[in-house]
């Protein structure tokens, strides 16, 4: 029983994950925390299998993991990383090459 209460909170704190966007940082809310990464600590931002990573400058704070595909208008944080912030996977493409 203790498995399946656990699991179900799990479940709804992924989808309850809200990211809000300040004049100087990026909030990420959800059941259980709360992170803020002013812009001068956002080292860049990457994604992979529909996880967007924002990436931090500094080992004191970590990255923000979002879900892409439980995160309405996602594609609008996309577009506002990409004007503000370099993309990560596309420095790996350039190194390869």
């Amino acid at each position: 029983m203790g498995i399946i209460i656990s699991g179900t909170i799990l479940i709804i704190a992924v989808f309850s994950k809200k990211i809000i966007l300040k004049k100087n940082a990026i909030v990420s809310k959800n059941a259980f925390s709360i992170r803020e990464l002013a812009f001068d600590e956002i080292k860049g931002f990457a994604v992979n299998h529909f996880v967007l990573y924002i990436e931090t400058n500094s080992k004191d704070k970590k990255r923000i993991k979002v879900n892409l595909l439980s995160l309405n208008r996602g594609d609008k944080l996309l577009q506002y990383l990409e004007k503000r912030f370099v993309n990560l996977d596309f420095l790996k493409t350039e190194e390869i090459i």
